[in-house]
């Protein structure tokens, strides 16, 4: 099986948004290497390379190595200098790193927690992936992830297309919260067998933590990407089904947007519906305890 974690880290960069990193390291407590061969980074929560930069320094901390690829540096269409901008970009460093290969997309299972841009260069190239999990978009009222928002035709290519999908929206990621308090004792036990791990994570989760509370209305963080890999790693046996809802729709995003919405001449997709919140926790919390 060939699994791909299309994704935006940005743990290293003050206020970014460091749910990726929090897949990163779950993916690494169920040794990552079963269940996928590649890392690719795109431009979104920061830009593509320090997303590299990060997802590398990330898999050290962790020690685990799995093939790390630097993906597209801009969207398809959208103002990327609003982006970056918004989004507050670091500078890049310049360094080389290694481009992706399109072809990897090719019946791979992918886990797309980042703007589609990479996933609609594959198609576009005639690379077809064979499953994507998809966290982005939302149905309800005037909300629109960024993950759609940031490349919306991209997002419009991948929903349009032919290609299996589940997608996440935001409407159900938002109900989801790793509170101070449940984090607290995760650190707390990781620190007991292996501390290293446990104070490099908290550097990065507990700042996020404190932020989210400020500027979000959750009372600690919402964890969007994790339920897009815990309905990947449903569909690999790992887990439980019960810890999501899901129901057949047909789905468009609209190209200028990315906003999703139901309708008649889409195709029909997988879509997300619940979370059981105490169970996604407890998930991620067995995989950090592995670590």
């Amino acid at each position: 099986m060939v699994g791909i974690l299309d994704c935006d880290p940005g743990q290293c960069v003050p206020r970014a948004n460091v749910d990726d990193a929090v897949v990163i390291a779950v993916l690494a407590g169920l040794r990552p290497e079963r269940y996928i061969n590649q890392i690719v980074t795109v431009f979104g929560n920061t830009p593509a390379e320090i997303g590299y930069d990060c997802a590398r320094q990330l898999l050290g901390v962790l020690g685990f190595e799995v093939a790390v690829r630097c993906g597209a540096l801009a969207p398809q269409a959208g103002n990327a200098d609003y982006w970056a901008h918004r989004l507050h970009h670091p500078a890049v460093p310049v360094a080389p790193r290694p481009d992706v290969e399109l072809s990897r997309y090719c019946d791979a299972d992918v886990i797309a927690i980042g703007p589609l841009t990479n996933i609609a260069h594959a198609l576009g190239a005639g690379y077809s992936p064979r499953h994507v999990y998809l966290m982005g978009g939302a149905l309800q009222g005037d909300l629109i992830d960024t993950n759609c928002a940031v490349d919306p035709l991209a997002a419009h290519a991948v929903i349009s297309s032919t290609v299996p999908l589940t997608v996440v929206p935001l409407d159900v990621t938002r109900t989801t919260c790793l509170s101070a308090e449940r984090w607290g004792r995760v650190y707390h036990e990781l620190g007991r067998t292996n501390a290293t791990v446990a104070d490099s994570l908290n550097a990065w989760v507990q700042p996020w933590i404190e932020y989210s509370r400020r500027t979000r209305p959750v009372n600690g963080m919402w964890v969007h990407d994790l339920v897009a890999l815990v309905a990947y790693l449903i569909d690999c046996g790992v887990v439980d089904a019960s810890v999501i809802s899901t129901e057949s729709a047909r789905l468009g995003a609209d190209r200028c947007t990315g906003k999703l919405r139901h309708c008649d001449d889409g195709w029909t997709i997988r879509l997300v519906t619940a979370v059981d919140n105490e169970r996604l926790i407890e998930v991620m919390e067995s995989a950090l305890l592995a670590l």
